[in-house]
């Protein structure tokens, strides 16, 4: 199970620890980008904070829970994506 995957699945009234919110000064860039579901796979707006180390993201902006993050350091490959209904896209493993 991915560090993604913890946090992304449906909780059925139990709660996970949240992960910690990044420090304002270690944010390289911020905004909403469109996600897959984990479960029902249609694309979710989400705001997403990246830092040096991972990739966090929220509902929505001004979230203090994250819905998740990935670990940078356990990416093996980003590469453009074809899905068409979104424009530009890219997909993280």
């Amino acid at each position: 199970m991915t560090e993604e995957s913890l946090y992304d699945e449906p909780d059925f009234g139990l709660r996970k620890k949240a992960p910690p919110q990044p420090d304002e000064d270690e944010v390289l860039k911020d905004g909403y980008l469109q996600k897959a579901g984990r479960i029902f796979k249609g694309w979710k707006r989400r705001w997403f904070i990246l830092t040096k180390e991972k990739l966090f993201y929220y509902k929505s902006e001004g979230s203090n829970r994250s819905s998740g993050e990935i670990n940078l350091a356990q990416v093996t490959s980003v590469a453009t994506s074809n899905v068409s209904s979104l424009g530009a896209a890219f997909q993280i493993k």
